[in-house]
């Protein structure tokens, strides 16, 4: 199953559930970069309300350490140096922490 099906699939559960506490979602759960200079973005989804989800405005990105992988504000998560971080991904007013490893 492709990453675009699985967020598919997802957000078509949480819609066919109805209204809910809201809970932020991020796929990939945990970020895996082969190689420094890798890349791989990261999808958020804001789930349990009526709104369908985040603007990109309201997501914040941030890396625990930059010198091994940094964020972007699309999302996009960049390998710097081989090592083991953390992407915080923040919005409206839930935050989820994405292991990073870099290989």
């Amino acid at each position: 199953m492709t990453r675009a099906t699985a967020l598919l699939a997802l957000l078509f559960t949480v819609a066919c559930e109805g209204t809910r506490e809201p809970e932020l979602l991020v796929l990939p759960e945990f970020v895996v970069l082969p190689n420094v200079g890798d890349t791989v973005r990261m999808d958020v989804v804001f789930t349990g309300t009526n709104v369908s989800g985040p603007s990109a405005a309201l997501r914040r990105f941030s890396s625990g350490d930059a010198t091994i992988a940094r964020v972007d504000a699309r999302g996009l998560v960049f390998g710097v140096a081989r090592g083991e971080t953390f992407i915080r991904v923040t919005a409206v007013d839930r935050t989820v922490t994405v292991p990073v490893r870099v290989e």
